[in-house]
């Protein structure tokens, strides 16, 4: 009965992560944005690739704060293996996900059986943001995986109380920090209040000495993943340790009583939308069952190790997302995109483990979940013309090349931004596969070409860019290819 039992759920997990798959990776190569930050990841890789390593990653929303350079070792491969093609790695980053289906199945299934297993995994494969997200070419959203995997490392040290597993988990943190530091940076304490009341629950006799040694293997693993960084520190006189701690006394202009009439409501929206999208009221009978089941469960706690390790990495960043208020009290939906795994997980387990009632209400609403998410991301299939995507860029450079026909021309790429290193970079890509590229010094060239993302918000800005380029001679044609418009220029100052 057990294997027969054990071969449907692996049945089950299969087809669900073929699901996943498919939502995430259906009409991918149409839809991938590639924008600044894609463009500017794009040349580090080929930085890379010319043996030019980085000590530091990304950077994050704090001047002169850049994170740890993980993720860019982490996708350099798939730019390597594709000749620099972007779409290798967002497949990555989908892989990432649909793997998280099969993480989230098992953690949950540990804490309360296959039911609760069954109904976390199936919340997140439908989620509509968890799609957008496993779609999304950036670094925080490989985040969710790894950070399951730490919190669960953790369970897994815990329970065997072997060192290196310890130290594992202590870098399994130190990665997560380097993908996205605003939502990893309540990984800490969380990390400390799981090992903390471990140890409370526990009946060893030296229960300091036990979380002090705990503590200092976690931090070991922290340091170890961190040596790039750390590295970068000494070479330039911690810089962005100075730049923290600058930002810290300089982007704190808004009280947590300021804070808390938008942010409350806030959170609750962007974790409602993670389940119950156009009727986000509906989550409000989520939050009254999990704060009831919490209640009910507090004896529970000290023998389900699992259900309070999940608990723990729910509430304990939420409490400082609620009261953080730095980087100018913003605050932006990925902030919290390693808990919505967690909050399916506690969703999961509270079903399971509660009456014949509650499933039937749990799988009720589940079902609605899915059906939502489902009307949600059937948008995929309404045609549109107008993308802003890799593909079309790739089209535009293409267009250029050939109208162009051999003679030497020069390109000017406009955003809204000004920041221009995602044309940049699709003209430096599509040229090396055609042999073909842009002079350098555009204002000399006899024909000249505009790369204009048209941009609705910002348009007096893109007219103005425009009429400034068009001084520059007679325009010949106008081409639209999605988001963009071409714009061709004979240029009246150009020599032979």
């Amino acid at each position: 009965m057990k294997l027969r039992q054990r071969k449907m759920e692996l049945i089950f997990i299969v087809l669900l992560c073929l699901v996943a798959l498919f939502l995430r990776s259906y009409a991918l190569p149409r839809d991938l944005v590639f924008a600044y930050d894609q463009g500017r990841d794009a040349f580090v890789e080929q930085r890379i690739l010319h043996g030019h390593f980085t000590l530091i990653g990304p950077t994050t929303g704090l001047d002169g704060v850049f994170l740890g350079p993980f993720y860019y070792y982490l996708i350099f491969p798939f730019y390597f293996i594709s000749g620099g093609n972007p779409l290798f790695a967002a497949y990555l980053l989908v892989l990432f996900h649909v793997a998280l289906v099969a993480g989230i199945y098992f953690f949950a299934r540990k804490i309360a059986g296959p039911l609760a297993g069954a109904i976390a995994a199936i919340l997140f494969t439908f989620s509509s943001v968890n799609i957008n997200y496993a779609r999304w070419l950036s670094n925080p959203t490989p985040l969710p995986f790894f950070a399951l995997c730490a919190f669960g490392s953790l369970w897994i040290a815990l329970e065997r109380k072997k060192t290196w597993i310890f130290i594992l988990t202590g870098v399994l943190f130190g990665l997560c920090f380097q993908l996205e530091a605003a939502n990893a940076l309540w990984f800490v304490p969380t990390a400390a209040i799981i090992l903390a009341t471990d140890v409370w629950v526990s009946e060893k006799k030296n229960k300091f000495r036990y979380f002090l040694t705990r503590g200092l293997l976690l931090t070991l693993g922290f340091i170890l993943a961190s040596i790039p960084q750390i590295l970068f520190e000494l070479k330039w006189n911690f810089l962005i340790t100075r730049n923290v701690l600058r930002s810290f006394r300089e982007t704190h202009d808004v009280s947590v009583l300021q804070s808390l009439p938008r942010r409350i409501p806030l959170l609750y929206t962007l974790f409602a939308k993670a389940i119950f999208p156009k009727a986000i009221f509906l989550f409000s009978l989520v939050c009254i069952g999990i704060v009831i089941r919490t209640k009910s469960s507090w004896k529970q706690l000290k023998t389900n190790r699992g259900l309070r390790i999940a608990l723990i990495w729910l509430f304990v960043p939420l409490f400082f997302e609620t009261i953080y208020t730095g980087n100018h009290g913003n605050f932006w939906d990925y902030y919290i995109l390693a808990q919505h795994a967690v909050l399916y997980i506690v969703i999961g387990s509270f079903i399971a483990l509660g009456s014949k009632g509650i499933k039937i209400i749990g799988c009720l609403l589940l079902a609605v979940s899915v059906c939502l998410n489902l009307s949600l991301w059937s948008r995929v299939f309404i045609p549109y013309s107008e993308r802003f995507s890799l593909q079309k860029e790739v089209e535009s450079v293409n267009w250029i090349i050939d109208d162009a026909n051999g003679k030497p021309y020069g390109v000017w790429v406009y955003t809204p931004s000004y920041q221009d290193e995602a044309g940049r970079y699709v003209i430096w890509w599509v040229g090396q596969k055609r042999k073909v590229f842009p002079e350098v010094k555009v204002e000399q060239q006899p024909y000249i070409y505009l790369m204009v993302d048209n941009d609705s918000t910002f348009w007096k800005r893109r007219l103005d860019w425009i009429a400034d380029k068009e001084t520059f001679g007679q325009v010949l044609e106008e081409k639209r290819i999605g988001a963009f418009t071409l714009i061709k220029i004979q240029n009246k100052y150009w020599h032979p």
